[in-house]
């Protein structure tokens, strides 16, 4: 009996040393991520700064870098196209535009998918319904130059025409596969669009 004790003793002995040895493996992985994660930031921000101090970036602060024909959301890691005043095209062309797009040195430019542009947004209703004006009166104030964004990028985007500001994203409905989805920054909604309309289109690559 005494033996049979000694073994469970130096068997739970051993569990225990496998146990604190993986917490402690664990632990130096996940301080070891961490300080390659800070020294990436440090690294990418010397980076926006002498780009800055040298005329190619147009301004920077702790979100947005604007370039001469890109602007990047250094806070969720996409690039994206400035918006063209005159680039407005049906779904299929913006669909083509965006992935036959080199700007930059890049070439995996995409066109958005919905998610990906309400990144942008400083608030968001969802699709348009009776609602949305209670929403729009009590959030009406987080828009800049009358578009739901970041004053740093408002400016770029395109306004005082019909449909101004209305832009085509990669998502397409499920029941009816010729209408995908538009953003509407001006009211911050979106809805459904027949793929034949003519929207503005702007595009996105990922900076990682």
């Amino acid at each position: 009996m005494k033996k049979l004790i000694t073994i469970f003793a130096v068997v739970n002995i051993f569990s225990f040393n496998i146990y604190a040895e993986s917490e402690t493996d664990k632990d130096l992985k996940i301080k070891q991520l961490e300080a390659e994660l800070k020294d990436l930031k440090i690294k990418q921000l010397e980076s926006e700064i002498k780009q800055f101090k040298s005329g190619k970036v147009e301004s920077c602060n702790s979100r947005f870098s604007i370039r001469g024909k890109t602007f990047t959301d250094n806070q969720n890691g996409y690039m994206w196209e400035k918006p063209k005043v005159d680039n407005k095209m049906n779904w299929h062309n913006a669909k083509s535009y965006c992935e036959n797009l080199n700007l930059d040195g890049y070439s995996d430019w995409r066109l958005p998918s919905r998610d990906e542009l309400h990144t942008l947004m400083t608030a968001y209703y969802g699709e348009y319904n009776n609602g949305w004006e209670t929403w729009f009166n009590n959030n009406q104030h987080k828009r800049n130059d009358e578009l739901f964004l970041p004053k740093e990028i408002s400016g770029m985007f395109p306004k005082g025409s019909i449909g101004w500001s209305w832009f085509w994203t990669s998502n397409i409905n499920n029941s009816y596969s010729s209408y995908s989805w538009v953003v509407v920054f001006p009211s911050g909604s979106g809805y459904w669009g027949n793929q034949t309309n003519d929207f503005f289109v702007v595009c996105v690559r990922d900076t990682n």
